[in-house]
């Protein structure tokens, strides 16, 4: 007659599933995790090149602007449409409250 012992086995198997369970769930939460990192990375790395292409735009567009207000390019305009300084300009006031309650 032959005895089997499936208590033994049965623990055996379950702890020998339960550990293949556990590395395979490792392994797919590392693959997830570096896919992240590698995806972060990716990003990390688009930006810089955004940014630095922005500060050229940046720099192209501020000399742009001061070449516009450079003083001997406004004196050529104000020369063309034949405009004059005014060394003591008179400004347009007006004496009258914006409020009603100020009368």
């Amino acid at each position: 007659m032959t005895i089997i012992k499936p208590d033994q086995y049965k623990s055996l198997f379950t702890f020998l599933a339960q550990l293949l369970i556990l590395v395979v769930l490792g392994g797919v939460l590392y693959i997830y995790q570096y896919n992240i990192v590698a995806d972060n990375r990716y990003e990390i790395e688009y930006l810089q090149e955004r940014i630095a292409h922005l500060q050229v735009v940046n720099a192209e567009l501020e000399n742009e602007l001061y070449e516009q207000v450079d003083p001997n390019v406004l004196t050529d305009i104000a020369q063309t449409y034949q405009l004059v300084l005014e060394r003591s300009p008179q400004y347009l006031n007006v004496n009258q409250w914006v409020s009603d309650s100020s009368y």
